[in-house]
């Protein structure tokens, strides 16, 4: 028994759906700040600090889903199913936002349908609520064994959990004046 228990805090295991995930949102975003950012004149230039808080964002997401915790998480321990969770849905998510300059997301909101799109998403209700009923509705039993069972569902939840997180946090840590945050005492309350 001591060798698996110690073999498992070694155990890393990359899925190539959740790294391919990653690799394209890193490439995207990277692509963004470097090459479409010269080529449109969308900044002077792209903050370092930006930069390397998205990329932490992309190294959280990357260890809850490819270290040992993944294995402890879907094999063992609840508690490790829900400190991952706390990874991919308190953590990563805030990093994303931050490190995403409000001049790389004003031009997805140039059609005036997909800024009120996001508008009534980011909402602090909205947003609260979503990630809420989301994070609920997969810790119902039924749903629960169902991704542990399923790798297409697994991966579903976690989509769905991170991206309803970062519309849960966008009201707390946006960038972007045209979708701002809330007022600090707002925010206290929000939390």
């Amino acid at each position: 028994m001591n060798d698996i228990a110690g073999s498992l805090w070694l155990q890393w295991e990359a899925h190539w759906d959740a790294m391919l995930g990653l690799a394209l949102l890193l490439g995207a975003y990277l692509y963004g700040v470097g090459p479409l950012r010269e080529r449109y004149k969308l900044a002077d230039y792209a903050e370092p600090r930006q930069i390397a808080t998205f990329c932490a964002g992309i190294v959280v997401i990357f260890f809850a889903l490819a270290s040992p915790l993944h294995v402890l998480s879907e094999q063992f321990l609840f508690s490790m199913h829900m400190s991952q969770h706390v990874l991919l849905t308190l953590i990563a998510p805030p990093l994303l936002v931050l490190g995403t300059p409000d001049w790389l997301l004003r031009p997805l909101f140039r059609p005036n349908w997909s800024f009120h799109i996001a508008r009534v998403l980011t909402h602090p209700v909205t947003a609260f609520g979503a990630f809420n009923v989301v994070f609920s509705i997969w810790h119902i039993p039924a749903l629960y064994e169902a991704s542990l069972m399923s790798e297409a569902v697994h991966a579903l939840e976690h989509i769905l959990m991170v991206g309803t997180a970062i519309l849960m946090w966008w009201p707390l840590t946006s960038n972007l004046p045209e979708l701002p945050r809330l007022d600090y005492p707002f925010q206290m309350g929000y939390i």
